[in-house]
């Protein structure tokens, strides 16, 4: 906890200051309490909260290709044994997949430790699904 401190610091006080915009009768000691209230209390709230919904921070991660998934690209060198490269904007990305030649379209569905999985691009990945009318 010690090491989140200032960030707690900085939210507190950030809280403060609006109760002050919406209250500005707000007594000083009030004012000390609610800032230390939120120091010490605010790092227990968050792990509860963080604990209650674990899979939100999986959701919320900003990690490295995750703009990729989904799109579409074509092989300009071949996948060998399950492994191959292929360069995005720039950037030289390993991809894991089936064994596929050069000049093959393949959609990248994963990313995981700057790895991109790609599989064989169909035409049922165009494709939506129709919902029938409610009738």
């Amino acid at each position: 906890m010690p090491d989140n401190f200032s960030m707690w610091f900085g939210t507190a006080t950030g809280v403060t200051g609006l109760l002050l915009l919406m209250e500005s009768k707000l007594y000083w000691y009030w004012q000390l309490f609610l800032i230390l209230f939120i120091i010490f209390i605010g790092p227990f709230i968050s792990r509860l909260l963080s604990f209650l919904f674990h899979g939100a921070d999986n959701v919320l991660a900003v990690y490295p290709g995750k703009q990729y998934i989904g799109k579409k690209i074509t092989l300009e060198k071949e996948i060998k044994n399950g492994m191959g490269e292929a360069i995005l904007e720039g950037e030289t990305w390993n991809i894991q997949g089936d064994d596929l030649a050069v000049g093959t379209c393949v959609k990248i569905v994963a990313v995981k430790k700057n790895i991109l999985y790609v599989v064989t691009a169909m035409k049922v990945f165009d494709e939506e699904i129709e919902t029938p009318p409610n009738v």
